[in-house]
């Protein structure tokens, strides 16, 4: 009976050592895959790290761009209607004082005939 008894424990005690090297085995196996989530998450922040520089730098090349549109912008602007109605204006101008130049030296030519 008692050789039942401890025939019966060493079974359990086997039983148990079986069941600790699995559990060991699980465990080894999580660790590696905590490792390896690890370095994965160490990856995606050197990734997101890049991806933040890029766009830093899209940013940055935006915004230049966003300059040359607003200069581009008010050159045309410029061009097409601040020049053209400068250019009229000097034009009626010129216009305005070649007729005043005709009516001056009309009007001396009739005051003063005796010059002709």
């Amino acid at each position: 009976m008692e050789n039942e008894k401890i025939t019966d424990h060493e079974i359990r005690i086997s039983k148990l050592e079986e069941n600790d090297k699995t559990q060991d085995k699980r465990i080894e196996m999580h660790g590696k895959q905590i490792d390896e989530q690890k370095e994965l998450s160490r990856r995606q922040d050197l990734n997101i790290e890049i991806i933040k520089k890029d766009l830093s730098n899209i940013d940055r090349t935006t915004k230049k761009t966003d300059d040359k549109i607003d200069k581009l912008y008010s050159e045309r602007i410029s061009d097409h209607y601040i020049k053209p109605n400068e250019r009229t204006k000097n034009f009626i101008d010129a216009i305005i004082k070649v007729a005043i130049g005709i009516f001056i030296g009309a009007f001396i030519y009739f005051l003063f005939p005796m010059l002709k």
